[in-house]
């Protein structure tokens, strides 16, 4: 049987510790901050899921496999870490600011507060748009926005 020498051991760690680091997704990193996060502080699951208002069950679980969560379930468990999550532009990995999104983007939302279509062109209403009153009447407040399609015609 051969024997493989210290320094080999070493750099085959090390590229096993590469190709680990290279193959780590989104979830794995979560995973490893909540249990960093919870053995920094000591803290059991049950501990932690008293103070984020999550059931230990849904601690355990986003602790093992944070995909299948519901995205506010992963923020709850980050608060109160040294961790969050932030969503970056994919050429640079800068992270996207709020400055980042148009006023149409921000605040464009119908009367009951949804957000208007993605595939159309958002704009303040300046005056009540023709299919709205056509609808409602003149004695109706219209909309604060509205949208139209672009030319594609989508």
């Amino acid at each position: 049987m051969a024997y493989e020498r210290f320094d080999d051991k070493v750099a085959r760690w090390e590229r096993e510790l590469d190709d680990a680091r290279d193959a780590l997704t989104l979830c794995d990193s979560i995973v490893m901050a909540l249990r960093a996060a919870r053995s920094e502080s000591g803290a059991s699951q049950r501990d932690r899921a008293e103070a984020t208002g999550l059931s230990k069950s849904a601690v355990s679980r986003l602790e093992s496999n944070p995909g299948r969560l519901k995205l506010d379930d992963v923020v709850a468990a980050l608060a109160d870490t040294r961790f969050h999550l932030r969503l970056c532009h994919d050429l640079d990995g800068s992270p996207v600011l709020a400055e980042d999104w148009t006023s149409s983007d921000v605040l464009g939302r119908d009367r009951t507060n949804r957000r208007l279509p993605a595939h159309a062109t958002p704009r303040r209403a300046r005056s009540s748009p023709t299919w709205f009153t056509a609808r409602h009447g003149y004695d109706v407040p219209g909309p604060e926005w509205t949208w139209h399609r672009d030319a594609s015609g989508r």
